[in-house]
């Protein structure tokens, strides 16, 4: 079974190219990448996500896990994955544009880039609970979708979260979606 997921997590890392990140923005990711899965990677797939204990539906797919980490960081139990989800890249865009792991992979327990390596491990590793291989998977899944999106992969402006917009008729910030009353 675990031989398949190595494919799987390769399908995943070629998806690079979504508008939107968000909600919708991970289940498309998520879904593109089931489009391109095998079936037997598929099979192991549903094997593990359906070992989940916390699951809420029957059968749960990469698209019902998709968003489950944005979720589960702002819970006293997930705290310690926030910084997970980015690396702050310490370059000059758009003349210069790189990621350095030295540089910019220096958050408290890693950034996105050891959480992918992290995970990837985990969801192979064969000795863990059923439980934390899905676990494992979960993070996988939404990590893959948020390097994909250029916001998550930049420190300027502290990833666009201090970059002020007006979009239809809502102040909101470039990277979060959270509107505020103009």
């Amino acid at each position: 079974m675990s031989k398949f997921i190595p494919a799987a997590l390769a399908t995943l890392s070629l998806i690079s190219s979504v508008s939107a990140w968000g909600t919708l923005g991970h289940k498309t990711v998520a879904n593109v990448a089931t489009q391109f899965l095998l079936p037997q990677t598929l099979t192991s797939v549903s094997s593990i996500l359906s070992a989940d204990l916390t699951k809420t539906t029957t059968n749960p797919t990469l698209v019902d896990v998709a968003n489950w980490a944005d979720t589960y960081r702002y819970t006293t139990a997930g705290k310690f994955s926030a910084g997970f989800h980015y690396v702050d890249a310490n370059d000059s865009p758009p003349t210069s544009c790189s990621v350095d792991f030295t540089r910019d992979c220096t958050g408290t327990g890693g950034c996105i880039i050891t959480a992918i390596t992290n995970y990837t491990q985990r969801v192979q590793d064969g000795r863990l609970t059923a439980q934390h291989t899905a676990e494992a998977l979960k993070f996988l899944v939404h990590f893959i979708g948020d390097i994909t999106q250029p916001l998550h992969d930049e420190a300027l402006a502290v990833g666009g979260n201090d970059i002020d917009i007006l979009w239809n008729g809502a102040s909101n910030n470039l990277h979060h979606s959270t509107s505020r009353p103009v």
